[in-house]
């Protein structure tokens, strides 16, 4: 509920060109050229690269190797193809099991009856970051941004606010 709440709020307020962005996704029609088949491109050399490096690139080598391959240099402008082609699906899991936990363990700062409600307020709101940062991943690549490392820190704060208030 929170997320929905959260993405309602960044729509309210993203400006007319983002909005009309977004909306290409679905209507095809695009005001600044052929953004959707140079993205369709993309996936499809991101998935030609997985195919012929199924242990993954490297990290951030992507750009690299899609130019060798293809004579084409952009990285993969999806979180999700970025991971596969760099780390390979063991990667990837690595990544949402890192994110499962920090939920988990946000979730289960919630129902811990020390629980004062800043804790409580925390807790959802790195969960509702964490589920927007993925739904974001799904039109750009941000696995090596410090903004995952920003929701842990959050939750280690707020693991050690929750035993420092109960001690």
């Amino acid at each position: 509920m929170s997320a929905i709440l959260c993405v309602v709020l960044i729509a309210s307020f993203a400006p007319d060109q983002y909005v009309g962005r977004f909306e290409s996704i679905f209507t095809g029609n695009e005001a600044e050229g052929a953004s959707t088949s140079a993205r369709m491109q993309i996936i499809h050399d991101a998935v030609e690269v997985y195919f012929a490096y199924p242990f993954g690139v490297g990290v951030a080598a992507f750009p690299a190797v899609r130019q060798e391959m293809f004579g084409r240099v952009q990285d993969t402008h999806n979180l999700y193809l970025e991971l596969l082609t760099n780390l390979s699906p063991i990667g990837v899991l690595i990544f949402l099991w890192f994110i499962f936990k920090m939920i988990s363990v946000n979730k289960g700062i919630m129902k811990d009856v020390r629980a004062k409600p800043i804790n409580i307020a925390l807790s959802k709101i790195v969960i509702s970051y964490l589920y927007l940062r993925l739904v974001l991943g799904v039109f750009g690549m941000d696995a090596y941004e410090v903004w995952w490392w920003f929701a842990l820190g959050l939750t280690f704060g707020n693991l050690n606010l929750l035993a420092s208030e109960n001690d």
